[in-house]
């Protein structure tokens, strides 16, 4: 197994939204959950998998709501196909959530925030001849994976945040990508560890929205795994499994005046393209 040595100080996804002063209520909402799949066979209906330790809330008046799910053990049939049978595995123990926002009127809201925290994580896809041993196609598995989104207004500058945290995240993927990380590792925004054959495994996801006047939104996802048409022992596999989510917006109302819109990806210019390519190099030499 390849061991990687990535920057563990990556600046994390920042936007900002300037508003207009007059600006006069604020309204701040945050979620969060630990695990969720809705992997399945092309053209099936998808067994889905959570959310779990879902959380959420919406400020003001002030909230704080937590979640936990002691362990998870999930066994996913994906069908049989000439004598082959093939499955998705999804195993975790304690999964942590929380949700929290301030203010007493809408007019003193000015934070908000989500976590999630997922330890030894296991998923698993596999296939099955008759009495033969299974066969395993891809391993992805971690001591600890996290992430946080906030939001925070100060007068008339709002700005959302978002990171993920990895300890000992390891990915096998039948010889086509063996690789190791250690303690605490961090990963510039949306870093997308390996994308062929109709799969994706893309770290420290962010994914921004609004609606470019008064309304931003924030979602990070820890680990992302997307199948897309992905040949499983003779059936195509699509859907997600999603590990670590947390999100946070805020919405100014009512804006007299016309919002301006600044969205300042810090992170994907030269911390995540120096990242990326080390990554790719290390590739190459394991």
């Amino acid at each position: 197994m390849s061991s990687f040595s990535i920057v563990k100080k990556i600046v994390p996804l920042v936007m900002v939204m300037a508003i207009s002063p007059a600006a006069a209520t604020t309204t701040i909402s945050s979620s969060a959950f630990g695990i969720s799949s809705d992997v399945g066979v092309v053209s099936t209906v998808a067994v889905t998998v959570g959310p779990t330790a879902a959380v959420a809330g919406t400020a003001s008046p002030a909230y704080s709501n937590t979640g936990t799910l002691a362990s998870l053990n999930a066994n996913v049939g994906l069908g049989n196909v000439l004598g082959t049978t093939a499955g998705l595995t999804i195993g975790s123990g304690l999964n942590s959530t929380a949700a929290a926002g301030n203010g007493v009127l809408p007019g003193d809201t000015t934070f908000g925030s989500a976590d999630a925290l997922i330890n030894n994580l296991g998923i698993g896809l596999f296939t099955k001849t008759g009495v033969f041993p299974a066969i395993t196609t891809l391993s992805i598995g971690a001591d600890i994976l996290s992430s946080q989104t906030t939001v925070s207004r100060t007068g008339a500058t709002a700005i959302l945040l978002g990171q993920s945290n990895f300890t000992n995240l390891s990915v096998d993927l039948l010889g086509l990508l063996n690789v190791g990380f250690g303690a605490n590792v961090q990963f510039a925004p949306n870093f997308i560890l390996y994308n062929a054959l109709g799969l994706k495994i893309t770290l420290n996801e962010q994914i921004a929205g609004g609606n470019g006047s008064n309304i931003m939104t924030l979602a990070t996802n820890a680990l992302r795994l997307t199948l897309k048409d992905f040949a499983l022992g003779g059936r195509l596999l699509t859907g997600d499994v999603i590990v670590g989510h947390s999100e946070a917006s805020i919405n100014l109302d009512p804006l007299p005046e016309p919002a301006i819109w600044l969205e300042m990806i810090v992170g994907f210019g030269f911390a995540g393209s120096a990242a990326q390519a080390g990554c790719r190099a290390l590739l190459q030499q394991g």
